[in-house]
């Protein structure tokens, strides 16, 4: 049976952003990449009214078509590959980010897939500058990493172990701290496995698509982008904490701190 999709409106402090799925009952990659693509086309894909699984494929499909023949450099065989990792994308979606940059990927048919598409996708897994093993490093992917760790670990044994726990996050200290400084006030993204992101006051935001989530705070909207979600801090659409979550007194603190 297929999945059913609610759409909602997406608000901003008051500003209405375009019209979003609530729910990621099978792949929050799917949601993430139909939710950036309403929004950035948001003209053609506003509508109102509930979403299933094959309509929500068949929408990002139509898109793909459309962008692919204005975007240089993709070959027919990669249209190929890209079209192939959007059928499959419950089960194939896979993006490899690069420790150089937050926009850094491996170029595979998932990372293409967003780049046909127009998305900006971002990551925080990125190796600080300074550090001295940088410029060994910074071209590795998490995979390529772990296949060369065997003959990098002599020379750089911490800095490996320590990308190594970070990827387990996808991200980093350094990727962290420097990720706000990638977006224009009141952007939305796609981060990295942590689904769209929005930066408001400098402040960096999670858009809140859990149903679980929504259905215990029916006012949440935003989650607040840390480090380490040791907790989750909720924000309503105009950018005050959420009464009564679970963790409200540090919301509380939080807030007052931002204040």
């Amino acid at each position: 049976m297929s999945s059913l999709y609610e759409k909602r409106p997406l608000d901003a402090n008051g500003n209405l952003i375009g019209m979003v799925l609530q729910g990621t009952q099978r792949s929050i990659d799917q949601v993430a990449i139909y939710n950036m693509v309403t929004l950035k086309y948001s003209s053609i894909y506003g509508q109102q009214g509930p979403v299933t699984e094959e309509s929500l494929k068949s929408i990002i499909n139509e898109m793909l078509e459309q962008c692919i023949c204005g975007v240089e450099g993709i070959s027919a065989a990669q249209a190929m590959k890209v079209k192939l990792a959007l059928s499959n994308i419950c089960t194939d979606f896979s993006m490899q980010p690069r420790l150089s940059s937050h926009m850094d990927f491996v170029t595979n048919a998932s990372y293409l897939l967003c780049r046909i598409l127009g998305l900006t996708v971002l990551h925080g897994w990125v190796l600080n500058p300074e550090v001295s093993s940088y410029d060994s490093l910074n071209r590795f992917s998490h995979e390529e990493l772990l296949k060369h760790t065997c003959d990098l670990k002599e020379q750089n044994d911490q800095v490996c172990d320590g990308l190594h726990d970070g990827f387990k996050n996808q991200l980093t200290s350094y990727g962290f701290n420097s990720l706000p400084a990638e977006l224009t006030d009141d952007a939305i993204a796609l981060l990295f496995c942590r689904n769209s992101i929005h930066k408001h006051c400098d402040v960096v935001y999670i858009y809140v698509t859990d149903e679980d989530i929504r259905k215990q705070m029916s006012e949440a909207v935003w989650m607040l982008f840390e480090e380490c979600q040791e907790r989750n801090i909720y924000f309503i659409e105009k950018y005050t904490t959420v009464k009564g979550q679970p963790c409200e007194k540090e919301a509380r603190e939080w807030y007052m701190r931002f204040l």
